[in-house]
C-alpha cells in the first residue's frame, strides 16, 4: 500500500525532472544559436567593412570604383565614417581631396556636421577632428562649424576645433590661436596635440605665442617645441631656464635637449649636480627620455648618489646608455638582478 500511495508522487518527479532536463536543453540550443548568429553577422560585418573599404582606396586612388557595393547599405553612416577617417590618416594630397568627395557622396560629410551639434561632448570633439579631410570639398561648411566648436562650452570640445582648425586655413587658424591665447584649456596638457600641430605648420606663430606670462601655457609650448625640434623657439626655451616655476625650466630643459643645443646639456649637468635629490632624479628621468651618448659621464657621476632613488635610475640609464661601461663598473641590469 505504502508503495502504491508513493506512486503518482514519483510519477510526478520524473516527470518534472524531464522537463527541467527538456528545458535545459532549449536553453543551452538557445544560447548555441544565439552565438552561431553572432558569429555570422561579425563575419558579414567584417566583409562589408573590407568592401567598403576597397571601395573607398579605389576612389582615393582615383581608380574606376564600379558600381557601390552592396554592404554600403549594410553598414551605417558612423561605420562608414570610422572607415573614411581611417583613411584619412594615411592619404595626403590628392587622394586625400578625391577621398573627401567619395565620402561626401556617401553622405558621411552631413553625418559629421550633425555629430557637430550631438548633446554628446565626445561626439562633438570626434567630429571636429575629422572635419578637416572636407575642407577640400565645402570649406564653407566645415570652417563654420569649427567655428561654432571654437566656442563650444566643453573644453576638450574647443581643443580638438582648434587643433583641427589650424589645418583649414589661415584665417581659422588665427581665429584657433586667439583662443589658445586666452582660454584656459589651453593651458591643460589636453592641448598638447594643439601646439605640436601648430609648430609644424607655423612655427613662428609658435614662437610668438611663447611668450605668454601663463607659465603652463607656456611648459606646453617649448614641450610641443622640443618635440618637434623647433629651433625658432630655442631663445625662448633659454630664457625659461631661470623661471621660478620648476615644471617650467625642467620643460625648458628638455626641450633644448631635444633640440640639441647647447645649452640643454649645459642645464642637465647643473641639475644632476643641485643640492635637491629631487632635481637629480628629474635631469636623469629626462636623460632617459632623450638618452644620447654625451649623458653617459652624468649617469656615471650619480651611481653613488645618496638617494636610493637617483642611484638606481643612474644605473639604469647607464645600463642602457652603454652596457660595457656599466659592466665594467659592476652595475647589473634589472633583468639580471632578478
Amino acid at each position: 500500500m505504502p508503495l502504491v500511495a508513493a506512486a503518482p508522487l514519483l510519477r510526478f518527479m520524473w516527470t518534472a525532472t524531464l522537463l527541467l532536463v527538456l528545458m535545459a536543453l532549449v536553453v543551452v540550443l538557445v544560447l548555441v544559436l544565439r552565438r552561431m548568429v553572432e558569429e555570422l553577422r561579425a563575419e558579414r560585418q567584417a566583409r562589408d567593412r573590407k568592401a567598403v573599404h576597397q571601395y573607398l582606396m579605389r576612389a582615393a586612388l582615383g581608380q574606376d570604383r564600379g558600381p557601390p557595393p552592396t554592404a554600403l547599405a549594410r553598414l551605417d553612416r558612423a561605420e562608414i565614417a570610422e572607415l573614411v577617417s581611417e583613411l584619412a590618416s594615411v592619404v595626403r594630397g590628392e587622394m586625400r581631396r578625391r577621398l573627401a568627395a567619395a565620402a561626401t557622396a556617401l553622405g558621411v560629410l552631413e553625418h559629421e556636421l550633425a555629430r557637430s551639434r550631438s548633446r554628446r561632448a565626445a561626439l562633438r570633439a570626434r567630429s571636429a577632428r575629422r572635419l578637416p579631410l572636407f575642407a577640400t570639398v565645402a570649406a564653407g561648411r566645415v570652417g563654420a562649424a569649427l567655428a561654432r566648436l571654437l566656442e563650444d562650452p566643453v573644453p576638450e570640445v574647443r581643443v580638438a576645433a582648434a587643433t583641427a582648425a589650424v589645418e583649414v586655413d589661415a584665417a581659422l587658424r588665427t581665429r584657433a590661436c586667439e583662443r589658445a591665447r586666452h582660454d584656459p584649456a589651453f593651458a591643460r596638457r589636453l592641448a598638447l596635440r594643439f601646439w605640436e600641430r601648430l609648430g609644424e605648420l607655423e612655427p613662428a606663430t609658435l614662437a610668438e605665442l611663447a611668450r605668454d606670462d601663463d607659465p603652463e601655457r607656456l611648459r606646453l609650448i617649448l614641450e610641443a617645441a622640443g618635440r618637434g625640434r623647433l629651433l625658432a623657439l630655442a631663445r625662448e626655451a633659454v630664457a625659461a631656464l631661470d623661471h621660478p616655476y620648476l615644471p617650467l625650466r625642467l620643460a625648458a630643459v628638455g626641450a633644448l635637449v631635444e633640440m640639441d643645443h647647447p645649452r640643454g646639456l649645459a642645464a642637465l649637468e647643473q641639475l644632476v649636480e643641485a643640492a635637491d635629490p629631487a632635481l637629480r632624479l628629474a635631469a636623469l628621468t629626462l636623460m632617459r627620455q632623450e638618452p644620447r651618448p654625451a649623458f653617459t659621464p652624468l649617469a656615471v657621476a650619480r651611481l653613488d648618489d645618496p638617494d636610493p632613488r637617483v642611484a638606481f635610475r643612474a644605473r639604469e640609464l647607464l645600463v642602457r646608455l652603454d652596457p660595457e661601461r656599466a659592466r665594467e663598473l659592476g652595475v647589473v641590469p634589472r633583468e639580471q638582478a632578478a
